[in-house]
């Protein structure tokens, strides 16, 4: 029964070791016939091997929702900026919706403002979206600049 979770483990430090195409869409495969918490398992502990590998796992895998904010949520408390450009460019900015995003940022800018700082800085130059959200990441944006 857990033969998927130890496989995917295993892959999942091999690729942290060596970024291999046929590795990673192996553990891809087989991410996604995990339980979406056992996928969230799998992206954090290559997260902290390989952050590239972390992220293109991660939008391959499908996580849902709640799992990206879990993700999301994170990122931000570590506000490692490598980490955050690397999520939000490869992960939110193609698998969440523009509005969700601003919604857990501004939840999140008083207790992370420099991880939402750097969020809506990469999200922003990642992709296109309505100019009202866009206007509120700027601002966001604004409000959380890091001080000299």
């Amino acid at each position: 029964m857990d033969e998927p979770l130890i496989t995917a483990k295993a892959l999942a430090v091999k690729l942290g070791e060596h970024r291999v195409s046929a590795i990673e869409n192996e553990l891809s495969v087989v991410c996604r016939k995990l339980p979406p918490e056992e996928r969230l398992e799998i992206v954090v502990q290559l997260m902290k091997k390989n952050v590239r590998a972390a992220a293109v796992i991660a939008a391959r895998a499908q996580l849902p929702t709640q799992q990206q904010l879990s993700l999301l949520h994170l990122i931000l408390e570590q506000g490692q900026t490598n980490t955050i450009k690397a999520m939000v460019s490869e992960v939110f900015a193609h698998r969440m919706s523009a509005e969700v995003f601003l919604l857990h940022l501004n939840e999140r800018r008083e207790q992370f403002s420099t991880g939402v700082h750097f969020a809506a800085y990469y999200f922003l130059g990642a992709r296109t979206m309505n100019l009202e959200t866009r206007l509120a990441l700027r601002a966001l944006l604004e409000n959380t600049k890091p001080k000299p």
